[in-house]
C-alpha cells in the first residue's frame, strides 16, 4: 500500500533521540567503550534525527553492543533500548521501536572477537567494514587469530601446527575465499608479503572458473594484489592491479589512496560527487523484460506466472523504491541474501518505503540451501514482497554494466536507476530515497 503521505515515516525518525543524561548517570564516563559509528548515510533515520559519525552506540537493549549487531543491526532482538553517545559525552535513546537505520559501526578488535574469529563466528561483511573505514591496523591484529579459524575448519589443531602443518596445507580446500582474502591482508598488515602472496593465491584458485564474483570480493583480491606487487618492486604490476580494485571498488578510500600513490595523474584521492557516482545512475534501466516466475533451484511458492518490469513499476508509488537483483548463474549467493535479508529489516520498519524486489536468475547454481531458505522465509514473514523470475536465455544481464553477483539496481517507478549499491550495508538503499527525493 502505497504511503499516505510523503513525510510520515521521516517526521517519526526526525524525533526519534531524546537526550538521556539523567537516566543513565555516570555512564558518560566510559567514553570509548562503544561500537564507534562510522558512516550515517544522508535521508536515512538515523541521518534525520541527528546522529552523525563519531557518535558511539554504547548499549542495545540495556547491554553493550555485540559483535553481531555492529554491521547487519539485531536479527532477532526486538528492539526497545539504543544508547548513543556524541563526541561531548551527552547520551542519547533511540526512541523507535526498531533499530536506527543508516549508521555503519566499527567496535573496538578485542579479546572476544578474536575468539570468535578463530571459530570462523565472523561475517566477512564485518571484516569488510574494517576495510572500507581504511582500520588496517585492526585486520593486521586478526592475522593469527584468521590463520587459526582457517585451519581449525581445515582440521587442523594444535598438534598439526607444532608439526608444521600450516606449511603444507592447502588453503584452497577453504571454501571461504573471503577469509582467505582477509587472511592474506592481515598478513601483509604484519609485514609478511610472501606469505601474502601464498594465501592470495589459495584464494584465487578457491574461485577458480567462477565468473560471477562479488566486486568487493573480486575488488579485494585485486587490492591485496597491487600491495604485494608493490612489496615486490614491481610498481608497473602494482599500477595495474590497483586500476582494476578501483574500476570494482572505487567508493574504498584506501584503494583510491594506492592508486593516487602510484598514478598521481589520475587524481583519485580527493574524489568528487559526480566521479564518486555510478554513470549507470540517473539513466533509464535499459529494457523491459517478461519472465516466468518460476524458481530454477526450488519453489518458494512462485505461481509460474510471466511478470514484468514494468508491471512492477505500475504498482511502485511516486514515493517509493523498486529493487533488482541481478544474479548471473546463481539463484542466490551470499551476498543476495544479505541483501535481502537488510531489505527485509527496513522493510519491516519502514513498509512502504520498498514496493518489491525482483531476484533475476540465469541460472539455478545456490552458495547455500538452507541460507536461502532461510532468509526468503524471514522477507515472506516481513511482508517483503519479492519474485524470482527465471531468465535461462540470460537475456537481461548482458545489458546491464555487470561487476559480479548480484547487480544490485534500484529504481523509480519511472525506471530511472536510483543507486546500484550495496543493500546489505544499507549504502544503495539510502542513496536510492536520496536520488528520489532529488529527482
Amino acid at each position: 500500500m502505497p504511503w499516505t503521505s510523503k513525510t510520515s515515516w521521516k517526521d517519526d525518525a526526525k524525533q526519534a533521540l531524546a537526550d538521556y543524561i539523567p537516566l543513565l548517570g555516570q555512564e558518560h564516563d566510559t567514553m570509548g567503550t562503544g561500537a564507534r559509528v562510522t558512516q550515517v548515510f544522508p535521508e536515512s533515520p538515523a541521518y534525520l534525527a541527528g546522529i552523525r559519525e563519531g557518535w558511539e552506540l554504547v548499549k542495545f537493549n540495556d547491554r553493550p553492543p555485540a559483535e553481531n549487531i555492529f554491521l547487519m543491526g539485531p536479527q532477532e532482538e526486538k528492539v526497545f533500548s539504543t544508547v548513543f553517545r556524541d563526541p561531548e559525552g551527552r547520551l542519547y535513546l533511540w526512541g523507535l521501536p526498531s533499530w536506527p537505520f543508516g549508521i555503519k559501526l566499527s567496535p573496538p578488535v578485542n579479546a572476544g572477537m578474536l575468539r570468535k574469529i578463530e571459530k570462523s563466528l565472523i561475517s566477512h561483511d564485518v571484516l569488510v567494514d574494517y576495510w572500507r573505514d581504511g582500520n588496517l591496523d585492526a585486520i593486521g591484529q586478526m592475522n593469527q587469530s584468521l590463520r587459526k579459524g582457517i585451519e581449525r575448519a581445515l582440521g587442523v589443531g594444535l598438534l598439526g601446527r607444532l608439526r608444521g602443518a600450516q606449511k603444507t596445507l592447502d588453503l584452497s580446500r577453504y571454501q571461504n575465499d573471503f577469509h582467505l582474502g582477509f587472511l592474506a591482508l592481515a598478513e601483509l598488515q604484519a609485514g609478511n608479503a610472501q606469505a601474502a602472496e601464498q594465501v592470495l593465491r589459495a584464494a584465487r584458485k578457491a574461485k577458480a572458473g567462477n565468473e560471477w564474483l562479488s566486486s568487493i570480493e573480486m575488488g579485494l583480491f585485486d587490492y591485496i594484489e597491487a600491495r604485494i606487487n608493490l612489496a615486490n618492486n614491481d610498481n608497473e604490476a602494482a599500477e595495474y592491479a590497483a586500476k582494476s580494485a578501483y574500476k570494482l571498488v572505487p567508493d574504498i578510500g584506501v584503494v583510491r589512496d594506492l592508486l593516487h600513490r602510484l598514478a598521481p595523474e589520475s587524481g583519485v584521492t580527493e574524489i568528487s560527487e559526480e566521479q564518486d557516482r555510478d554513470p549507470f545512475v540517473g539513466k533509464k534501466f535499459p529494457l523491459d523484460y517478461l519472465l516466468p516466475g518460476t524458481d530454477p533451484a526450488g519453489d518458494m511458492g512462485s505461481k509460474r506466472e510471466m511478470v514484468s518490469l514494468s508491471g512492477a513499476l505500475k504498482n511502485t508509488a511516486d514515493n517509493q523504491v523498486f529493487a533488482l537483483l541481478v544474479m548471473g548463474q546463481y539463484r542466490a549467493n551470499g551476498y543476495s541474501l544479505m541483501d535481502l535479508f537488510k531489505m527485509a529489516m527496513v522493510h519491516a520498519a519502514y513498509p512502504d518505503l520498498i514496493s518489491g524486489v525482483h531476484i533475476i536468475s540465469a541460472g539455478n547454481r545456490v552458495a547455500n540451501e538452507q541460507d536461502r531458505e532461510t532468509i526468503e522465509a524471514i522477507c515472506t514473514e516481513k511482508g517483503l514482497p519479492f519474485k524470482v523470475l527465471f531468465d535461462g536465455e540470460d537475456f537481461v544481464s548482458p545489458e546491464l554494466p555487470m561487476r559480479g553477483s548480484p547487480m544490485r539496481i534500484m529504481v523509480d517507478n519511472k525506471g530511472t536507476v536510483l543507486s546500484t549499491r550495496e543493500m546489505a550495508d544499507e549504502s544503495g538503499i539510502w542513496e536510492a530515497v536520496a536520488n528520489l527525493k532529488a529527482a
